[in-house]
C-alpha cells in the first residue's frame, strides 16, 4: 500500500489529479494522506475514495511542522487496519505528491528482488551522516532548522530520504505494534530522519538504492526514468 502526501488546497489538488491520470492510474492501493479543512477535500473524498484525511492544519514550519504526524498516521493506520490483518501485504511505502513512481519497478525490488537473508526491512535513499540544521540565517536551512531542545545530538541516526520509502512488516509491527517506540519517541518534525529514529529503536538497516531520484533536473537528467523507481 502506498500512502503520498498531498495537501488539501494549492498544488495538492492539481497534483493528485496528475498521480491519477499517470502512475497510479488504475490502482486501488494508493491513497493520499491529507490534513487541512474537511470542507476543501469533501468533495473529492466522496468521488475518489483515495483520501486518508487527518483533522488538522497543515503545517510545515521547522520544529512545529505536522509532515512526521500525518506520516506516522499513515504507517499506524494501515498496520493497524490492513497489516496486521493480511499476510499478503508485505510493505507500507511512503512518498510525496511532487513524487513519481514506478511501481512495476518498486514491486519487484521489494517483493522479487534478491533480498537475501536480512530482507528489505526499511528500502529507499539512505542518508548517513547528517547533521542537523542549526542555522537559521542561510535562507535554505530555514525550513529545516532543528533546535537544540527538540533534537540535542551533533548527528541524525541513519534514514531514508523522504521522496520514497518502504517500511516491511517486521519494521512496522516493532514501531507501531506492541512495542510502540512510535509513541514513545520523541518528536522529530523532519519525517523522515524521525522514520530513521524509529529504525534505531528497532535495530532495522536501511538498504540504500540509487533508483530513489532526490533531486531531479530536467537539463541534466532528461525525462526517462530508465535507471530510476522513484
Amino acid at each position: 500500500v502506498i500512502g503520498v502526501l498531498s495537501g488539501a488546497s494549492g498544488e495538492g489538488p492539481h497534483r493528485r489529479r496528475n498521480i491519477r491520470s499517470t502512475w497510479a492510474s488504475g490502482r486501488s492501493n494508493v491513497l493520499f494522506v491529507v490534513a487541512g479543512p474537511w470542507s476543501q477535500i469533501e468533495e473529492e473524498y466522496a468521488k475518489h475514495g483515495d483520501l486518508l484525511w487527518l483533522d488538522m492544519d497543515e503545517i510545515y514550519l521547522t520544529e512545529i511542522s505536522h509532515l512526521t504526524f500525518k506520516t506516522e498516521s499513515f504507517f499506524s493506520i494501515l498496520y493497524e487496519r490492513v497489516v496486521s490483518k493480511s499476510e499478503s501485504v508485505q510493505y507500507l511505502f511512503k512518498t510525496d505528491d511532487d513524487s513519481y513512481v514506478a511501481l512495476e519497478k518498486l514491486y519487484h525490488v521489494l517483493l522479487k528482488g534478491n533480498r537475501g537473508d536480512d530482507g528489505l526491512d526499511y528500502w529507499g535513499k539512505c542518508m548517513a551522516g547528517a547533521k542537523p540544521h542549526r542555522n537559521q540565517v542561510v535562507e535554505w536551512q530555514k525550513k529545516w532548522f532543528i533546535p537544540y531542545e527538540v533534537y540535542a545530538f551533533d548527528h541524525y541516526p541513519t534514514y531514508a530520504m523522504g521522496a520514497g520509502y518502504a517500511l516491511s512488516r517486521k519494521f512496522l509491527s516493532c514501531a507501531f505494534g506492541n512495542k510502540q517506540h512510535a509513541a514513545r519517541i520523541r518528536y522529530m518534525p523532519n519525517e523522515d530522519v524521525a522514520v530513521g529514529m524509529l529504525a534505531e529503536r528497532c535495530d532495522v538497516k536501511c538498504t540504500n538504492d540509487n533508483g530513489v531520484w532526490i533531486r531531479y533536473d530536467r537539463a541534466v537528467d532528461g525525462i526517462n526514468m530508465d535507471r530510476r523507481i522513484v
